[in-house]
C-alpha cells in the first residue's frame, strides 16, 4: 500500500473548467486545460483560455495547459520552423494566463519498434532535440515548464534520457499512466510504475487515466486494469511530488476521484 494519501488535481476541456472550478480552488488543486479550438488559429485559442485568469482569481496551486499534440520529430525545415512557431504561440498563451506547464505529446511513435534510432544519434543528432532545445529560451521567458509525456513509447529510458540530454530544469519528464499500461499490453512496454521509477527527479507531471490496455480509454480510475497500489507506491517513493491530474471527462472525475480516496492514495 502506498504510504501516503497524495493531493490530486484534475484536467479539463476549459469549456467544462468553469462549472468544475470550485473543486479546485477549495485546495488549489494540480489543474491543466486543454482546448480543441484554434490550433491552426492561434487568435481562436488565445480567445478559448481568455476567462481563466478571472476564474483562477486568487489560486496558489500548479497550473498548467496541454500544448499542440503535434509530431516534432520532423527533418524537413519547413515544417520543423512551423512547428516551433506552433509551440511558441502556445507557450505565450501559457505566460498570458499564468500556467507554469506545458504538456507535449512525445516525438517517438515508435520508439521501441524492432529499429529504433541508436541512442548515439538520439542524443546528438535528433531533430525533436533540436526542437527542444529552441524552445525551452521561450519557455524560460514565459516561466512555463515543459512536459514530455509518454505516448507510444514503449523505451522509457530512451524518452527519459532525451530529457535528461538537454539538461535543463525547463524540461521534465511525464508519464499517461493509461499510455504506459496500453503500451504494456500491446508493446511489452514495463508497466506504469515503472515508468515512474525510471524517470525519479525529472518526472514533473503524471496524467491518471485508466485502460483495459486494449487503446487509450481515459476511463476512470478502478473502471480498468492499471495497477494503481503500484502507480502509488511509486509515486509515494519520489522526494519531489509531480504534478498529478486526473485525465478523464468532467462526468468521471467524482467516481474516479473516490476510488482512489477510498483506498488512501489520493486526497
Amino acid at each position: 500500500m502506498a504510504s501516503k494519501a497524495l493531493p490530486v488535481g484534475a484536467s479539463y476541456n476549459v469549456i467544462d473548467f468553469p462549472a468544475n472550478v470550485d473543486w479546485i480552488l477549495e485546495s488549489d488543486r494540480d489543474l491543466e486545460l486543454y482546448s480543441y479550438a484554434g490550433f491552426l488559429d492561434d487568435s481562436s485559442l488565445r480567445d478559448s483560455f481568455k476567462d481563466v485568469p478571472r476564474l483562477l482569481n486568487g489560486y496558489t496551486g500548479r497550473f498548467g495547459l496541454h500544448g499542440p499534440m503535434t509530431n516534432f520529430a520532423v527533418h524537413n525545415k519547413e515544417i520543423r520552423a512551423a512547428v516551433i512557431k506552433e509551440f511558441t504561440e502556445m507557450l505565450h498563451i501559457c505566460g498570458e494566463v499564468g500556467a507554469t506547464h506545458m504538456v507535449l505529446h512525445s516525438p517517438y511513435l515508435s520508439l521501441g519498434a524492432p529499429f529504433p534510432e541508436p541512442i548515439a544519434s538520439l542524443m546528438t543528432t535528433n531533430p525533436a532535440r533540436s526542437v527542444l532545445e529552441e524552445i525551452i529560451p521561450i519557455a524560460e521567458s514565459v516561466n512555463c515548464v515543459i512536459m514530455l509525456e509518454n505516448i507510444m513509447d514503449t523505451r522509457p529510458d530512451m524518452h527519459i534520457n532525451l530529457v535528461r540530454a538537454i539538461n535543463s530544469p525547463w524540461l521534465k519528464v511525464s508519464v499517461d499512466t493509461g499510455h504506459a499500461f496500453v503500451m504494456h499490453r500491446w508493446g511489452e512496454a514495463p508497466t506504469p510504475d515503472y515508468w515512474i521509477r525510471q524517470a525519479g527527479p525529472l518526472l514533473g507531471h503524471v496524467h491518471l487515466q485508466d485502460t483495459d490496455g486494449y487503446t487509450d480509454r481515459h476511463w476512470a480510475p478502478g473502471d480498468g486494469a492499471v495497477p494503481w497500489i503500484a502507480v502509488f507506491e511509486a509515486l509515494s517513493a519520489l522526494e519531489e511530488q509531480p504534478r498529478m491530474v486526473l485525465e478523464i471527462s468532467a462526468d468521471k472525475l467524482e467516481r474516479g476521484f473516490n476510488y482512489l480516496a477510498e483506498r488512501d492514495l489520493v486526497k
